[in-house]
């Protein structure tokens, strides 16, 4: 953060008037980004999505002090030039799609330590539609950036603050198992005829040894089922709850944002679309509420409370996405 407002500061003397001063990070706050510079309106956070050449994707970031002109510049201007799908979300950490993915990779760490694999875990989710696993994606992110993002993470969660999780992205990271850049991470890749980058991903005896030496559990094969719900219930009750604090917008803007940036399979509507309307919203409350119970210092299973609001009332996303839009207008 030091640096970065260092970086706006001399921007903000160098740039004419009115320049707007992005940043792209998901893990720095926007308004304190903002404070270092004499003309916060025109701070916003622009998140784009890796490869940055490739996913549609835009977060557009409001600050406390971001214009309305500031926006409508991103938004409409800029994000067309880009040929990019922009969403309006609201300053928090990791915003919205990354925030969401949180629970996601942390439930994908505690199977690993109860025994799974990771192409076990990887085959349920690609078996479900996306092009990757969390393991996969770990790999092509790095596992250093990842093992940074836990450690700054784990100040504010207990779940992670009190489990094994972080020692073992620390061994891995130890090891030399970066992800793709260093052809070894919780996969090991090998060169292949028509497979661009880094290569095949295949999976690592070494890893399993690792995960064997140091856990010393036999392995865990809870069925895809169980590991499906693990990773995509948590991700989903985290919507809910940046619905809920207005961090996004819309269901749909979640939607949006998980199917342009992440990869959700398109067939499936989104994590919010496919809850009500695969799932049901009464399915899903019951099962947070089932795995609360038997994980209850996790605090991703704690269904949130807009969602037992929904289901209470009988609520549709629909009628939620309507109601706030015109609450919002109402202020205009």
């Amino acid at each position: 953060m030091e640096i970065k407002k260092q970086v706006f500061s001399q921007l903000d003397r160098l740039c004419k008037k009115e320049a707007l001063l992005c940043s792209n990070t998901s893990s720095l706050d926007i308004d304190q980004i903002a404070a270092s510079t004499s003309r916060p309106e025109n701070v916003a956070g622009t998140h784009f999505f890796s490869p940055a050449n490739i996913m549609k994707l835009l977060e557009v970031v409001r600050g406390k002090n971001t214009s309305h002109s500031t926006l409508a510049k991103l938004m409409m201007n800029l994000s067309k030039q880009l040929n990019k799908i922009p969403v309006l979300v609201g300053n928090c950490p990791g915003f919205v799609g990354n925030r969401l993915l949180g629970p996601y990779r942390s439930q994908s760490l505690s199977l690993l330590e109860e025994g799974s694999l990771p192409e076990i875990i990887d085959a349920v989710i690609h078996e479900f539609g996306f092009p990757m696993g969390p393991f996969q994606m770990a790999d092509l992110s790095g596992l250093d950036i990842g093992l940074s993002i836990l450690r700054e993470r784990s100040k504010t969660d207990p779940s992670i603050k009190n489990s094994e999780r972080s020692k073992i992205m620390e061994i891995m990271v130890e090891a030399g198992r970066l992800g793709q850049k260093t052809k070894k991470g919780w996969y090991n890749y090998e060169p292949s005829p028509g497979v661009p980058g880094a290569g095949r991903a295949v999976p690592s005896p070494e890893v399993k040894a690792l995960l064997t030496e140091y856990l010393k559990k036999s392995n865990f094969t809870p069925n895809s089922q169980e590991i499906l719900e693990r990773l995509l219930f948590p991700l989903i009750n985290e919507g809910f709850h940046v619905l809920e604090e207005g961090i996004a917008l819309r269901s749909s803007d979640i939607d949006i944002i998980y199917c342009y940036g992440y990869g959700w399979p398109r067939w499936r509507g989104g994590p919010m679309w496919y809850a009500e309307n695969e799932v049901s919203l009464q399915v899903l409350l019951q099962r947070l509420q089932h795995y609360s119970k038997q994980y209850p210092e996790v605090p991703h299973f704690k269904p949130a409370p807009l969602l037992k609001r929904l289901v209470e009332e009988g609520i549709s996303m629909k009628q939620f996405d309507r109601k706030r839009l015109a609450q919002l207008s109402s202020k205009l």
